[in-house]
């Protein structure tokens, strides 16, 4: 390419630029400034002004209309009002503000796989139908409509003197001491009450509930027992021989029994083997209660999801499991029925549950 004039001297530039090359070159270097600028920005009218050539770093003076520079200038942010900024929190302080759920953390996610397959394999039967073919037992066990907790002695336990905790609750456990789902750290306490964990939590429940089961018995149904006393100074004490008396933190109408019993419940031991020195060894983790249903002081009767019923009396029973005979007759010899039609079966589950709820008050 031939000699170019720049900045008064003959000079060849690097390249040979065209006129809308040029303009073109001005256009995409106001666009990248645009674009860099991380405040707004406002176009002052175009003024001649003295800068250096691009080609050269020659000094030059803009003639004409296409020469001109045009100055941005950017407009300064007003800063806000004092205290109008919230403080950020550092990436530490949000790890260590975060905490994980029940069915999200590793040792309760442990406790509740363990708990469901253990009563699976003692019984032939799931704890409930959610379980069945789930990809995520311990997310379906969380939200199932059967209370489930595991329970035992701390890892740091001296012998006798040891307190019970709280190592695993589901949501349906949770409400039948009356928490709601985020208020599980009241109730799960897995360092053990004396803890700085558990110091932390106020209003921290603790269940009434054997960290052991007596003998060589490993499954127990039917299982009736106190876990919440009331704080009421007139409710009756109905415990059976394993209460132990301890005022749990219930607190409630003065005049109102409050206290929470489960009814017809199930309870199993928890072991796991582990191979050590060659050999499997098995060790006891606690104990798992599981129960559908649980008395509010001696007049209700709750189940999962807010469901309540007058509770029945040992004689009223006996009245609903004839009566409840009688409709299952009907259905069968009166209407023709099978066994596997779904009246049928739904009127035999309640045959059945008003039976055990008999024997569990008897």
């Amino acid at each position: 390419p031939r000699a170019a004039l720049c900045c008064g001297e003959e000079q060849r530039p690097i390249h040979s630029f065209s006129k809308r090359a040029s303009n073109n070159m001005r256009y995409l270097t106001t666009a990248v400034a645009l674009s860099l600028c991380s405040t707004s920005a406002a176009f002052l009218p175009s003024q001649t002004s003295t800068s250096s050539c691009i080609f050269c770093n020659g000094s030059i003076v803009g003639s004409r209309k296409t020469d001109q520079i045009t100055i941005l200038h950017a407009k300064k942010k007003k800063g806000g009002k004092k205290g109008g900024k919230s403080k950020k929190q550092s990436g530490m302080e949000w790890a260590t503000s975060f905490k994980l759920k029940p069915f999200e953390a590793t040792a309760t996610r442990d406790l509740a796989s363990t708990a469901a397959a253990s009563f699976e394999g003692r019984t032939g039967k799931p704890l409930c139908e959610e379980l069945k073919g789930s990809s995520d037992v311990p997310k379906a066990l969380w939200n199932a409509p059967v209370a489930v907790v595991v329970v035992g002695e701390p890892e740091n336990a001296d012998g006798k003197n040891a307190d019970m905790i709280c190592k695993y609750a589901n949501v349906a456990a949770l409400e039948s001491v009356g928490l709601n789902p985020d208020q599980y750290e009241r109730l799960i306490a897995p360092s053990g009450p004396g803890s700085e964990e558990a110091e932390a939590v106020e209003d921290a429940i603790i269940l009434s509930l054997p960290t052991e089961m007596k003998g060589d018995k490993k499954y127990e149904s039917g299982y009736k027992k106190k876990i919440l006393r009331s704080s009421s100074p007139s409710a009756k004490n109905n415990d059976d021989e394993e209460t132990d008396g301890k005022d749990t933190g219930v607190t409630g109408d003065s005049s109102k029994d409050t206290s929470i019993t489960i009814m017809d419940a199930h309870r199993w031991a928890l072991e796991k083997s582990a191979l050590i020195d060659g050999k499997f060894v098995t060790t006891t983790i606690g104990v798992a209660y599981a129960w559908e249903s649980w008395a509010m002081g001696d007049e209700t009767l709750c189940f999962p999801g807010g469901v309540k019923k007058p509770l029945l009396k040992p004689a009223e029973l006996e009245n609903a499991v004839t009566k409840q005979a009688a409709v299952i007759r009907d259905l069968k010899e009166g209407r023709g029925l099978g066994n596997k039609d779904p009246e049928v079966v739904e009127a035999v589950s309640e045959l059945l549950r008003l039976k055990s709820l008999l024997a569990s008050v008897a």
